[in-house]
């Protein structure tokens, strides 16, 4: 197998003297960016190199900011990479909260060793393929995905894709007992994490591992029902019970019905049971594709 080392994740020049600049010049290979989000950014990497001196490897946008189809409410997600144990920069006091009254924008971070950046997960793979990265440490090298060095991640994957739909069954199976039990609002919030997570298997199944209940929602009109693997109503259904549950979880003035509940469950089992179908056909076309 020919090891590939071309790096997928867009690169930015390494560490080197940098005075005060207009947000415009700030990571300008992160195209979607806000002036007000390139200047948290640069906060966010200058707190950290401070109170972490040569110990961050590399900082990495990934998510809808770097995709560009955020929503007005997404984070700035970002992974930070560091040399040693990645809890001592979770254990200090993140800016987050400063970032966001000073700039209006909220930075999600992920802190992992050098070593973890070396194993398959779907959240580094994505990241791998659609991330930006924002800052590298002088001298560090080029960030290669592990698959590109010849490993098998198939089992991985599988296992994966497997967990996602146990989760789905588990949520499913949490709707009822809540539904016996009265809690009808509730009922409604685990079916939708039921088909959130069933959604999540097929996306993975395909190669994309979004994070977002918005981006989950879209990708599975966008990536499974468009591309014919599923019938349209299981797009129609992610979104409208996404919003369902946003209701049921977050509006104080919502009062599910017995009906709406109940239906709720139905809606999700089926959702799991087509879910389960879809991935019977990604695999097929797969194997089909490597014959």
């Amino acid at each position: 197998m020919k090891t590939v080392t071309r790096p997928r994740v867009r690169q930015t020049p390494r560490s080197g003297a940098q005075g005060k600049v207009k947000a415009r010049r700030l990571f300008p290979q992160a195209r979607h960016l806000t002036p007000s989000e390139r200047r948290a950014l640069n906060a966010f990497k200058d707190f950290w190199l401070k109170k972490l001196p040569g110990q961050i490897e590399r900082i990495v946008l990934y998510g809808s900011k770097a995709r560009g189809d955020s929503t007005p409410d997404s984070d700035l997600d970002v992974l930070v990479v560091v040399n040693g144990n990645p809890a001592s920069g979770r254990r200090l006091d993140a800016p987050g909260f400063d970032l966001l009254m000073k700039y209006g924008a909220f930075i999600q971070s992920v802190w992992m060793s050098v070593e973890e950046t070396q194993h398959w997960t779907p959240l580094l793979d994505s990241i791998w393929k659609e991330g930006i990265e924002l800052w590298r440490r002088r001298g560090a090298p080029v960030w290669v995905h592990p698959e590109s060095e010849g490993r098998d991640v198939t089992a991985d994957k599988a296992e994966a894709i497997e967990t996602r739909m146990i989760l789905a069954q588990d949520k499913l199976a949490a709707a009822r007992q809540l539904l016996q039990g009265g809690f009808l609002n509730d009922t409604i919030s685990k079916s939708y994490y039921a088909m959130f997570y069933a959604s999540k298997a097929m996306l993975l199944a395909i190669g994309v591992d979004p994070h977002k209940h918005r981006g989950v929602a879209s990708l599975v009109g966008e990536k499974i029902v468009h591309h014919g693997l599923s019938d349209p109503k299981y797009g129609t259904l992610i979104n409208q019970y996404m919003q369902l549950r946003l209701d049921a979880d977050y509006e104080p003035e919502f009062h599910a019905t017995l009906e709406q509940a109940e239906e709720s469950i139905r809606v999700a089992e089926d959702f799991i049971q087509e879910a389960a179908r879809v991935l019977e056909r990604i695999r097929k076309q797969s194997q089909t594709a490597a014959e």
